[in-house]
């Protein structure tokens, strides 16, 4: 079972496969084909923003005791703190990110964003996710795009490929259902809330 977060994170997410079909479909480096999969990443982008900031709502959502007039004061002062932290919640590198869901219900996701399948330890892990990030920046600002091994071809160009997009929806995903699965685990042991999502 996963969170209502994790559910509408998968709803956005597969507008960018769609997207990311499309440019499979033709053929070259095209520009059209860059634009498909550029909105590609930034859909995917999109879509871990989206978690990240529902992430954080279902979850202090959860253990909100109703039944407890104190816990209910430090509830409804936690939901007006995330309100100003949503606010201000811009860009979701690993930082960012890790700050958000840490200060609205106290879980640490560091230890728990690491790759295993792919050996990529916690610093791994943040550097894609920054870069991820900055790639998004840059073409949605109308800059250059950064040069990084995952988007750079064989001849040494900067540029997206089907590839380099599959990897980062599966890493996405991967953060997703990480942080999805260990939070619902946190909730349980810290609040003693059963069947969380």
């Amino acid at each position: 079972m996963s969170s209502a977060a994790a559910g509408s994170y998968r709803q956005l997410f597969l507008r960018s496969i769609v997207f990311r079909q499309h440019a499979a479909r033709l053929r070259g480096k095209s520009d059209t084909r860059q634009l498909l999969l550029h909105a590609s990443l930034a859909t995917s982008v999109a879509a871990w923003d989206q978690y990240v900031r529902l992430i954080c709502m279902e979850a202090l959502s959860k253990v909100n005791r109703s039944a407890d007039v104190g816990y209910q004061t430090l509830h409804l002062r936690a939901l007006a703190q995330l309100d100003i932290r949503l606010s201000k919640f811009n860009t979701p590198n690993f930082d960012n990110s890790r700050n958000l869901i840490l200060e609205t219900i106290g879980f640490d996701t560091y230890n728990y964003w690491s790759w295993s399948k792919r050996a990529w330890p916690v610093v791994a892990v943040r550097n894609r996710l920054n870069e991820i990030l900055k790639v998004r920046h840059s073409f949605a600002h109308g800059s250059q795009i950064p040069k990084y091994s995952w988007n750079t071809d064989s001849m040494g160009n900067v540029l997206l490929s089907s590839k380099c997009i599959r990897e980062t929806s599966a890493f996405l995903n991967h953060l997703a259902k990480s942080t999805d699965r260990e939070l619902r685990k946190y909730i349980e042991m810290t609040f003693d809330v059963r069947r969380v999502w």
